[in-house]
């Protein structure tokens, strides 16, 4: 007989806990642009913010500054809920800008915010950075049809497309 496998999904979410707290530690000693974890490794340190997007690790930092939570597992929590919706607001201009109503822009962006796969994203996967860089993806279509919808490109759709897509 052959060996049975079974396909498991990859987790993060160790790994964002862990850089979460490192990050946050190291973000009140002082060190504002972290690129190296010391604690990484058993003491041997780690790279990890050098390849890893840190716009994750800001926005938990700065919720622990704000808000004084320390426990890495709500820091991670509270990102991903704040993450949720700004996903939720940005893809309601998104909608907006392109001609739908009220009520399609509400229904619209709640099935962006909350659709299964960003459901499953966050909570089986532990994906928080792609969970965040989610909330910008609006706004890169936002100022790509900003851009393409004249005969002349705005300034502000160069500007909203580039800064978004360099947050994403």
């Amino acid at each position: 007989t052959g060996v049975q496998t079974c396909a498991l999904p990859i987790s993060d979410g160790g790994f964002h806990l862990y850089w979460i707290q490192q990050f946050t530690k190291l973000n009140a000693e002082g060190i504002f642009f972290p690129r190296w974890i010391p604690d990484g490794y058993s003491g041997f340190g780690s790279a990890s913010f050098y390849f890893y997007p840190p716009l994750t690790s800001y926005l938990a930092s700065l919720i622990h500054i704000v808000s004084g939570l320390t426990a890495p597992t709500a820091l991670f929590q509270t990102t991903s809920l704040i993450a949720t919706a700004g996903s939720f607001f940005t893809a309601r201009t998104l909608l907006r800008s392109i001609g739908a109503t009220g009520e399609q822009a509400w229904i619209g962006s709640a099935i962006y915010a909350f659709a299964p796969y960003r459901i499953a994203e966050i909570y089986s996967l532990s994906s928080l950075s792609s969970h965040v860089a989610l909330v910008f993806l609006p706004l890169v279509w936002c100022g790509l049809i900003q851009i393409c919808g004249s005969h002349r490109p705005s300034r502000n759709g160069i500007l909203l497309f580039a800064t978004s897509f360099a947050l994403m």
